[in-house]
């Protein structure tokens, strides 16, 4: 997480295009990726609670960017494409 958009919403900035999609699935399991992304989406889930509490109205929506450069063809490498998608 990165900071907070103008109404408060939290901002989760995700580097993509530098990733080694096949490196990191040969070093970690499919499962600790998973769980790595249900952390993430716990975090943010938590930050919206807290931002809820410190505006006095209710956040529910998440700023996501996307750094996509350098992103190719090297990227699409099917188990990674199909535990994304999951």
């Amino acid at each position: 997480m990165c900071g907070y958009d103008r109404e408060g919403s939290p901002i989760w900035y995700d580097i993509i295009g530098p990733m080694d999609p096949k490196g990191l699935f040969l070093s970690a399991a499919k499962q600790d990726f998973i769980k790595s992304k249900i952390r993430d989406c716990e975090m943010l889930q938590k930050e919206c609670d807290l931002q809820s509490q410190r505006l006095g109205r209710n956040v529910e929506s998440i700023t996501m960017v996307f750094d996509v450069e350098g992103l190719g063809l090297k990227h699409i490498w099917k188990p990674a494409i199909d535990t994304f998608s999951e």
